[in-house]
C-alpha cells in the first residue's frame, strides 16, 4: 500500500467523486480508481458503495479519510514547524588553557544554533571557579577543570 493511496481516498470523500478527487491529486480517474481497489484489497473490506452511478463512501472510507487528515496535519506540523528552541541560561567556567583554545568557537557555535540562550562565563582558575560557583549557590560550573577535547571539539569525560 502507498501513503498516496490513503490522500487518494481521504480527496475521494472530500470532492464526493473519483473524478473530483483525480483533478485535485493530479491522476486520472481510472487511476483513482486502480487505488480505490487496492486499498480495498488491502483492508480486506469495501470502501464505497458501487451499487449506484456513483461510489458512496462506506463509514470504514469516512474514518479512513478523517484519521488520513489528521495524520497529514500532524506530518505538515513536522514539516513546517522549526527545531526545538534551546533557551535560558547556562552558566559556564573556564580555565585559562580553555578559554583561548576551544572556548572561542565552541560559544560562536551554541549562539549560531542557539541564538536565545544566555551564556554566562566565568574565566578563572579551577579552585577559584569552583569556590565562587559554590559561593553563589549555583550548579558547578559545566567545566572548571581541563578536559580532553576529540577532533570535532567535544569535551570527552575523565
Amino acid at each position: 500500500m502507498k501513503f498516496s493511496a490513503l490522500e487518494t481516498l481521504q480527496s475521494v470523500v472530500t470532492t464526493g467523486s473519483f473524478v473530483g478527487a483525480a483533478n485535485e491529486v493530479g491522476l486520472t480517474p481510472s487511476a483513482v480508481s486502480l487505488q480505490m481497489k487496492q486499498l480495498e484489497e488491502y483492508f480486506g473490506r469495501p470502501l464505497f458503495d458501487r451499487s449506484g452511478r456513483t461510489a458512496i463512501p462506506t463509514p470504514l472510507a469516512r474514518e479512513l479519510a478523517l484519521a488520513m487528515n489528521q495524520a497529514l496535519g500532524v506530518i505538515e506540523g513536522f514539516r513546517t514547524s522549526k527545531s526545538y528552541a534551546v533557551s535560558g541560561t547556562i552558566r559556564l567556567g573556564a580555565v585559562p588553557s580553555v578559554q583561548t583554545a576551544v572556548l572561542p568557537s565552541t560559544l560562536r557555535i551554541a549562539q549560531e544554533r542557539h541564538p536565545a540562550l544566555n551564556i554566562r562565563l566565568t574565566l578563572d582558575v579551577s579552585a577559584r571557579c569552583k569556590q565562587r560557583s559554590a559561593l553563589e549557590a549555583l550548579m558547578p560550573p559545566l567545566s572548571c577543570a581541563p578536559r580532553p577535547v576529540d577532533q570535532a571539539g567535544f569535551i570527552g569525560s575523565t
